[in-house]
């Protein structure tokens, strides 16, 4: 669990690059659907435990965290409350008692945890849990299930052997293996399925320790599957009274600060052979003891033993001859000690006894924990779990030495609170698996002593870096998710601080931090988005005052506007499945359908969602909430106003939950609030067209320059024309796709496309890498197209994306620029698209030629993919990036109408008053010819019409007995459309 410098490669990679998960890439997986829910058969949450609600398990369907008003529960223990609902409660929400095994009944200050993990055949499935919270007065009020289905008892594991433990970490590199083990008891282990829930693996739990090439400890445990000898998971471990007083010479924060006496709190001092520990001021008091008195004083202590270095073991120590009381002796900073080590124990002191303010009950850290400065290596610090040490490398390489740096020392002591506290909770030698949430909570305990949103500032020896901030632009789940640790960590990380802001108390936040710590809220890397939203409710039954959510809590609006900005919402299992609208044919109302996927147990924290859409001429965003078509239906419509020929619409849905909160844009990945860089594509389509020009890379696609192009020097995925062969992330998740499978045009993998390079014949699809794009770039390059003839030409084209299913995720851009075709070679005017956002399906781009070049008489446009060479990132850079093209069309917008402009607004319509009452007067400027005005509600009925009249500017139309809300009123005159919306509100 080390720190990180992100700037300095040789230090990024190793957790990256180190740690495996078959969870990996699971963070846009969409919600269970309600084929998987129906065949679940689970009953109605409801009559088993009224006004409860909760959320699904998105892979499973199964119910997954389930809250609501506190519950009485028969028993008079709470081990009778437990059996109780183990017995009666749960076999009515589809759990059988008889697969777990409870693990503890454990009291918190504030709450009772009784805790299962799931068996088969006598043997425990990882990953898995089942909590159930009590108040402290006995009523129920959380259930949390972590199950993963029903495993086939008839597999029989192979015993493991010394080849497989060896392959568990061949791909690491030059490695010292010290030792190499597994525990003599296989487990389940549950890999995500191809269709839906898990395949539950036998697998043996391994250990493999050493060292590696560049010096640093390696402890690394996992699972290989116990049939295949396939590696499923691996997590890196290495984390990141005498009357005398004793003061050290410190810096406050930085290694810029000026240098202070600080009083040095629980050391130990030796006198005549007995051990005495100065208190909270640095002073001890003995009676029985007068002056002169030798005193031996070492930079060791209650919670901290710094030793210089890791070869010699020296713990650095003095000889003190204190002649009188009341003296005071300042630590010694001369060989073998330094500035460096007396501030290392003074801030592990420190954040030591902050972290006991919260958790006064928790004492397991309560020990000296080994400090070692000058660990050789620059630019890191680590925890090691396994030996409880605390590791700050030398100065070096541009970097101080990190033992200055108290937020990075309060960063580390922070793994070492995660280690044991979970440790502790559990039960067992597990401790916080999640490597995300290990590195932001990390962060969240150096923030919250020191009031201070950046950490690692002084890290650098000159400049004003610094590691992470959180006071600048949040990064959100699931957007922001890397699949590495420290960067995903600063989404949770983020969202805490935040709750810190919002509620103007970095107290407050604290106590609701520590208090969900007793929910030992953790999954395995790559189930973030199910660990960040079980906090998100650990925190607001933490908040709660009266044992129902229902009502809000104290603290309600900051918690959730905090963890909203991150990404992390109440609606955590709710998703929105459309197809993409197709062209229209002009002046017609396009009415635009989708459905929502939201088990119903999530249906009180549902408000409403809403169709924003907007004209490419215009670029402002018009608004609708959409209304469902019938009662009770999930599937929900909303209208856009007939357009002229030749514009392009743009769309996309946003649904908020019942505080108002958006909690899902969809398309996937698409976010109005941010660049184009950094988004994906909204929906779009077109109006009025006609094909001049199509192209489905069926035949042979003449005169386009398919792959190495001049300036092209990617080694590998070089573009081709092809049937694509689909490659997944990893063993059985078909669900989530690098390349795909199908082209766009047939769909039924019998097609050919654009694609960048399909894997030799027999490669796995699981090799992701086999024939991805590697080390530069590869492109396609169109034929110049003659437009002359064209009224309003309109390109588009679909595409497929993948930059985020391995190492390096969306660190390289897809692009598609385009030029005028009578300039040179070279002179791409402008980028089409240029995102890092990835888009794993067939999404159609559609674009007017005159956005880019409005005097263009040809055009040509090129298509590239890229894995760059990046010095900067782990491995050079290299990830895995796939592509794909296919229907490539060009139109034009109508036919030519001499005096009759393709313009939206041919002459100006204003509505007042707007809102409106009674009525509403439209009225008209400019040359007013024959047509009709017409009044629609949302839904695209039509209410009203009226005929437009020579020379008559202002019609009027009734509205006292239309409902509130929202209607559009539509100009029509020749081939002229004009829309405009007003506002009902009856006083």
């Amino acid at each position: 669990m080390a720190l990180v410098l992100i700037t300095i490669s040789a230090y990024t990679q190793h957790t990256a690059h180190y740690n495996r998960s078959v969870f990996s890439g699971m963070s846009y997986q969409m919600p269970a659907d309600a084929g998987t829910i129906s065949r679940l058969q689970l009953p109605s949450l409801q009559p088993v435990l009224p006004g409860w609600m909760g959320h699904r398990d998105k892979v499973t369907g199964q119910y997954r965290d389930l809250h609501g008003p506190a519950m009485d529960i028969p028993g008079n223990t709470f081990h009778e409350k437990a059996a109780y609902c183990m017995e009666r409660l749960l076999p009515s929400l589809g759990l059988q008692p008889e697969h777990w095994r409870q693990t503890g009944v454990r009291e918190a200050p504030h709450a009772v945890y009784a805790e299962y993990e799931q068996y088969f055949a006598g043997h425990r499935v990882a990953f898995s849990g089942l909590t159930l919270r009590f108040t402290k007065e006995g009523k129920l009020l959380r259930i949390r299930n972590y199950s993963y289905g029903v495993a086939d008892r008839s597999r029989i594991p192979v015993p493991p052997a010394a080849a497989e433990l060896a392959a568990a970490v061949a791909d690491i590199g030059s490695m010292s293996i010290a030792e190499a083990i597994t525990e003599p008891e296989w487990v389940w282990f549950p890999v995500p399925a191809e269709v839906g829930g898990y395949d539950l693996r036998p697998s043996w739990y391994f250990r493999v320790s050493g060292s590696l090439e560049d010096g640093r400890e390696a402890h690394f445990t996992g699972y290989v599957d116990a049939i295949s000898g396939v590696l499923l998971y691996r997590d890196d471990e290495v984390k990141e009274q005498f009357d005398m007083k004793v003061k050290g010479r410190v810096r406050a924060q930085t290694p810029s600060d000026p240098l202070t006496d600080e009083p040095l709190a629980h050391l130990r001092i030796t006198i005549g052979g007995t051990e005495y520990y100065t208190d909270t001021s640095g002073a001890i008091d003995i009676a029985s003891r007068n002056p002169p008195v030798t005193a031996s004083v070492s930079l060791q202590g209650r919670w901290a033993r710094v030793r210089a270095g890791l070869a010699n073991n020296n713990t650095p120590s003095f000889s003190y001859n204190a002649a009188a009381n009341g003296t005071i002796y300042t630590f010694d900073t001369s060989a073998p000690s330094g500035t460096r080590h007396v501030n290392a124990y003074y801030h592990v002191t420190r954040i030591h006894d902050f972290m006991k303010k919260y958790f006064t009950d928790f004492t397991t850290l309560d020990v000296p924990v080994t400090t070692n400065v000058d660990v050789s290596g620059t630019c890191n610090a680590f925890y090691n779990g396994g030996n409880n040490s605390l590791n700050f490398y030398q100065a070096g390489n541009g970097c101080n030495s990190f033992a200055l740096c108290s937020d990075i020392i309060y960063h580390e002591y922070g793994h070492a609170i995660a280690n044991r506290f979970y440790r502790w909770r559990r039960g067992t030698n597990s401790g916080m698996q999640n490597g995300a949430l290990n590195e932001g909570q990390a962060d969240v305990w150096a923030m919250a002593l020191t009031h201070d949103p950046l950490i690692g500032e002084g890290a650098y020896v000159s400049g004003s870096g610094l590691i992470r901030r959180y006071d600048q632009t949040p990064k959100v789940y699931p957007r922001d998710i890397r699949g590495e640790v420290h960067s995903d960590g600063e989404i949770i990380a983020g969202a805490w601080w935040d709750v810190a802001v919002n509620t103007g108390s970095v107290d407050t936040m604290m106590k609701l931090f520590t208090r969900t710590w007793y929910d030992i809220p953790d999954g395995p890397n790559g189930m973030e988005g199910a660990v960040y939203y079980d906090i998100l409710i650990s925190a607001l039954l933490n908040d709660d005052d009266d044992n129902d959510l229902k009502n809000g809590t104290p603290h309600f609006d900051e918690i959730v506007t905090a963890f909203a900005r991150h990404g992390i919402y109440l609606l955590a299992d709710a998703g929105v499945v459309h197809e993409e609208t197709p062209n229209q044919p002009a002046s017609t109302p396009v009415t635009i359908t989708t459905e929502i996927a939201l088990a119903p147990e999530s249906l009180p924290l549902f408000g409403d969602i809403s169709l924003h859409y907007r004209t490419r001429t215009t670029g402002a965003w018009d608004t609708v909430v959409m209304t469902p078509v019938s009662v009770g239906s999930m599937t929900y419509t909303a209208l856009i106003p007939g357009q002229p020929a030749g514009n392009i619409i743009d769309y996309f849905f946003a649904l908020k939950d019942y505080t108002g909160a958006t909690n899902v844009f969809a398309p996937a990945g698409y976010d109005p609030g941010l660049s184009a860089d950094q988004s994906n594509i909204p929906y779009q389509f077109g109006v009025g067209l006609h094909t001049r020009y199509e192209m489905d890379f069926e035949q042979t696609a003449t005169d386009w320059k398919i792959g190495e192009n001049t300036g092209d020097n990617a080694t590998e995925g070089i573009w081709e024309r092809a049937v694509p062969v689909a490659s997944y992330l990893n063993s059985v998740m078909g669900q989530l796709p690098c390349q795909p499978g199908y082209d766009r045009t047939y769909g039924d993998g019998t097609g050919q496309c654009l694609v960048t390079a399909n894997p030799p014949a027999g490669t796995a699809p699981t090799n992701i890498n086999a024939a991805d794009v590697d080390n530069g770039n590869t492109t396609v390059i169109t034929p110049v197209f003659d437009l002359e003839g064209y009224e309003n030409p309109v390109i588009s084209y679909y595409r497929w994306f993948s930059n985020d299913r391995g190492a390096n995720g969306r660190s390289d851009a897809w692009q598609v620029q385009i030029k005028n075709g009578n300039t040179s070679a070279n002179a791409w005017f402008s980028s089409v698209e240029h995102t890092f956002q990835s888009d794993h399906s067939w999404r159609r781009r559609i674009f007017a030629v005159k956005e880019y070049l409005p005097q263009a008489k040809s055009v040509q446009l090129r298509f590239i993919a890229t894995d760059r060479i990046n010095n900067s990132l782990p491995n050079q850079g290299q990830g895995t990036v796939e592509a794909a093209l296919d229907d490539f069309v060009i139109y034009d917008a109508g036919e030519k109408t001499a005096g009759v402009p393709y313009v939206n607004g041919a002459f100006p319509m204003m509505l007042y008053p707007n809102p409106a009452d009674e009525l509403v007067s439209v009225v008209l400027s400019g040359n007013i010819s024959a047509g009709s005005i017409s009044l629609y509600d949302v839904m695209g009925k039509k209410l009203q019409q009226t005929e437009i009249r020579k020379d008559v500017a202002r019609y009027v139309f009734h509205t006292g007995a239309l409902a509130p809300g929202s209607y559009i009123i539509v100009l029509q005159t020749g081939k002229i459309i004009q829309t405009g919306k007003v506002r009902v509100v009856h006083r």
